[in-house]
């Protein structure tokens, strides 16, 4: 279940000028064990911003605010452990991976990195 999920990006413009951008606003929903849930929508309307944030997995300039309820309210560090056990995030394009690491640690650890252990 999502309560009131908003998702924004602060970013720096000319002369170091701060503004925030809110990509996500006030999305809810719920869905249910044995439910398939779909998510559609146009390219760039944050169908993959969303999944992003269910993993715990936004990029540094990304704030989040909301419930992510997943059996019980999680904090980020309980996501962490679920991920790649209990839910599992998979790319749209192969483009997302890193070629130079395997593709499996990715998913399951949820980095880029190679250096980067969780």
């Amino acid at each position: 279940e999502l309560k009131e999920l908003h998702i924004s990006f602060t970013q720096y413009t000319r002369g170091l000028q701060r503004r925030t951008i809110e990509n996500v606003c006030g999305l809810s929903f719920s869905t249910y064990a044995g439910e398939v849930t779909a998510l559609v929508g146009a390219s760039g309307s944050g169908k993959s911003l969303l999944a992003h944030a269910v993993m715990g997995l936004l990029p540094y300039n990304a704030s989040m605010d909301g419930e992510i309820f997943i059996v019980k309210l999680l904090e980020k560090e309980q996501i962490e452990q679920l991920r790649g056990s209990e839910i599992l995030l998979v790319p749209q394009g192969a483009s997302y991976l890193d070629p130079l690491m395997k593709s499996g640690a990715q998913i399951l650890k949820g980095s880029r990195d190679p250096q980067k252990k969780t």
